[in-house]
């Protein structure tokens, strides 16, 4: 597939500095000075053991945690600058697949796919629904689920976490092991989709399990990181997260 380079619209999309955080009750592991910065286009491969291994780093990328130390920024300003309604706009901003996909159970699965567009910005609904419907079959659905998530099939719940994840033309999309247990026919559309978007100018922060993740450096940087015992280190001293602070890191 040809992509057409488009200008970047933002320099700095996220950036985190020397930024710590405890792992707590809810993750696996916590952050110790990580340093990361991606602009548009750039995507950052985190590697870690095991699939389902938790951090706090996507949540630190939205503004829903806060560090004990350092400083997130996202689109040139720190989280905890931005008011209220200004944090709601930027968050409407990112794209994301949640390891534990994050559905409401008492609404259809395309209600859920909507939410966060109707939430976070002022688009009508049938511009929603034409780049829903559009996504959908770009990832292999015919429509989108009518059907609460409880009895949707993992497959189509996970390609429906896709199209969530891509509405809006995030300016970031934040994949936490977006395509555990997905067929090769459906992980090349996903990786077709994430070029598209870094083509546009979105920055990519990609954790998983999996070691054949091949993205192309033609729109950005391609940034990868391992988790190797207690410590995620970049294979680049540009963008390195420091060691891991809890002991069940370890495999």
């Amino acid at each position: 597939m040809d992509f057409e380079i488009k200008p970047k619209e933002w320099d700095e999309i996220v950036k985190l500095e020397c930024v710590s955080l405890d792992a707590g009750e809810r993750y696996a592991t916590g952050l110790t000075e990580v340093d990361l910065c991606l602009a548009g286009g750039d995507a950052a491969i985190v590697t870690v053991s095991r699939a389902g291994l938790t951090t706090p780093l996507a949540d630190l990328c939205c503004g829903l945690e806060a560090p004990e130390t350092g400083m997130v920024h996202f689109l040139d300003q720190p989280w905890d600058a931005k008011s209220h309604r200004q944090a709601a706009r930027d968050r409407g901003c990112i794209g994301r697949v949640w390891p534990n996909a994050a559905w409401v159970g008492n609404l259809d699965i395309d209600e859920n796919i909507l939410l966060p567009q109707c939430h976070h910005t002022g688009r009508s609904d049938s511009e929603l629904q034409e780049e829903s419907q559009m996504l959908a079959r770009s990832f292999g659905l015919e429509d989108l689920p009518h059907t609460r998530p409880a009895w949707t099939p993992e497959d189509i719940r996970r390609k429906s976490q896709w199209v969530r994840a891509f509405m809006g033309t995030p300016h970031l999309l934040l994949l936490e092991y977006p395509d555990d247990d997905a067929n090769d026919a459906d992980r090349t559309c996903l990786v077709e989709a994430v070029e598209q978007a870094r083509m546009r100018g979105t920055a990519v922060i990609w954790i998983t399990a999996r070691r054949d993740i091949a993205l192309g450096d033609q729109f950005g940087t391609v940034y990868r990181a391992e988790l190797t015992g207690s410590s995620l280190i970049w294979n680049t001293q540009k963008n390195r997260i420091g060691t891991i602070t809890k002991e069940n890191a370890r495999e």
